[in-house]
């Protein structure tokens, strides 16, 4: 999975970043939108991050996997309709069985820096936890990405001659695990070393209803 990096709209509508490290949101010039935790939100996140044309019956069958067939395939008729008419959003593209959103994301953005050894850059996108407020729909990806968020911190702060840049990534380190041992070390100015976590959900459950 992964978005597009920064500023690309999909279809018409404004351009801007959807910002999914931390509390989501759309930004734009024309202002901020917050995602909130409803269905049209978390439909339009889990678009953004796939950034590629999906089928209509794969989101039907994720995002209503109680309904039959039918009646999830209508529901999202109706979702869809409704993103329509939502302002200050870029529309999402439509094609005879499938939909995609492909705009910007600070996730992606801070996915590609990562790939680049570009530690500081990517490290500089993160606002918090990804996708807060979405529903536990999301918690593979976002244990994956926490994974990838701390193992860049702890790199860093390994690397850096900075003293205060090494207590400030232990500090963020341990404001999101009070238990992370190889931050505490860092804080006590001795060497860290990134140690496996326990592995994410084989499966996401379901959405919420």
């Amino acid at each position: 999975m992964g978005g597009t990096s920064a500023g690309l709209s999909a279809g018409m509508g404004p351009v801007g970043t959807l910002l999914l490290l931390g509390p989501p949101r759309w930004s734009s010039a024309e202002g901020e939108i917050p995602f909130l935790a409803e269905r049209k939100f978390q439909l339009l996140a889990f678009l953004a991050h796939r950034a590629d044309w999906i089928s209509r019956q794969q989101l039907a069958e994720l995002f209503w996997p109680d309904l039959d067939t039918a009646s999830a395939r209508r529901n999202l008729r109706k979702l869809l309709f409704r993103l329509r008419e939502s302002a200050g959003l870029p529309t999402i593209e439509e094609r005879p069985g499938a939909v995609r959103w492909a705009v910007g994301t600070d996730l992606a953005a801070f996915e590609q820096a990562i790939a680049a050894g570009k530690v500081p850059e990517a490290l500089s996108l993160w606002r918090g936890e990804p996708w807060q407020g979405l529903g536990v729909w999301f918690t593979c990806e976002r244990n994956r990405l926490l994974a990838l968020w701390r193992d860049a911190s702890l790199r860093l702060a390994a690397e850096s001659s900075d003293t205060q840049t090494s207590l400030t990534l232990a500090g963020r380190l341990l404001e999101h695990d009070p238990l992370d041992e190889d931050a505490v070390r860092l804080l006590l100015g001795g060497p860290a070393q990134a140690r496996p976590r326990a592995a994410a959900p084989a499966a996401p459950p379901p959405l919420p209803a």
